[in-house]
């Protein structure tokens, strides 16, 4: 009796360090970045504006920015009040790997794209239909 009530005290402990994204939140997204200087191998290089996709679902983030589409995860989940951080690094399993956030705040429902190494934040604008699970962008 002793050992059951231990290992469903352990999978209690272990459910609360799990975090379901909330689903209100799940869906694509899609962002106009302005123009930007970034530092890349000791030389500065300016970055035209551009559009971006996004499309979080439970478990996966989808990026596109032109004709590249990376495919990532959620690597860090940080809950302050009513706000979210999702540290996200998406890649395409070859040359490019990308590292960026997600604040969420839960009361306004504003979502934005913290950009890292010179990207600006951006605010992302909610497209209405949210994607079949685990669709992605399906073929570009």
């Amino acid at each position: 009796m002793k050992k059951a009530l231990v290992v469903f005290g352990l999978l209690l402990s272990l459910k609360g360090l799990t975090f379901d994204f909330p689903e209100k939140f799940l869906g694509e997204y899609n962002a106009e970045i302005e123009s930007y200087k970034f530092e890349y191998s000791d030389n500065y290089h300016r970055a035209s504006s551009h559009s971006i996709r996004i499309i979080l679902q439970e478990d996966m983030v989808w990026y596109q920015s032109g004709k590249v589409t990376l495919e990532g995860s959620y690597k860090n989940v940080k809950k302050a009040g009513d706000n979210y951080t999702f540290d996200i690094n998406v890649n395409n399993n070859r040359s490019i790997d990308f590292d960026f956030n997600i604040d969420i705040n839960k009361k306004t429902g504003i979502i934005i794209l913290s950009g890292l190494n010179g990207v600006p934040s951006t605010r992302m604008i909610k497209k209405l239909d949210k994607p079949t699970k685990n669709k992605g962008f399906g073929r570009l």
